[in-house]
């Protein structure tokens, strides 16, 4: 919606001003990472290495920040221009030393007019090797078993 003020005085005189724009539209906002959708159980993506995160972001006016918070890793941001053209930016989690519980890293866009949009990222670092186990297995041959 758009808005302008008309200021008219006595004589009739007139001045109009620069156009105000009311808007309830928040960003867009998408996350995509670099591990293969397969490695997902229960919408957690399991890794165990680095992970790279894409997100696509984009304001119809000018958005002014992208931050994350996450409970293992704290809070950050990512580095946008503050513009209105669609952005692609990649963020880094990096490898935890041990296995990690469910985790989720919360991205929120902002915009000049402090709309909101946020995306959750759930992840889980699995760096345990898999063990196996080989077990011997014998039996007795009778005449019923041979040729």
């Amino acid at each position: 919606t758009e808005l302008k003020v008309v200021v008219t005085d006595v004589a009739g005189n007139s001045k109009t001003s620069e156009s105000i724009v009311i808007t309830n539209t928040k960003p867009s906002l998408t996350v995509t990472s670099s591990i293969a959708e397969n490695n997902k159980k229960d919408g957690y993506l399991y890794s165990n290495g680095d992970i790279t995160v894409t997100l696509k972001v984009q304001d119809e006016n000018q958005l002014t920040s992208l931050n994350w918070t996450d409970a293992s890793a704290g809070e950050g941001s990512v580095v946008v221009t503050n513009n209105a053209s669609e952005q692609s930016v990649s963020d880094s989690i990096t490898k935890a030393s041990t296995n990690t519980p469910g985790s989720t890293r919360t991205y929120t866009a902002t915009n000049v007019y402090g709309l909101t949009t946020s995306v959750d990222f759930k992840y889980i670092f699995d760096v345990t090797k898999p063990t196996l186990a080989i077990t011997k297995y014998h039996k007795a041959w009778t005449n019923a078993d041979s040729l």
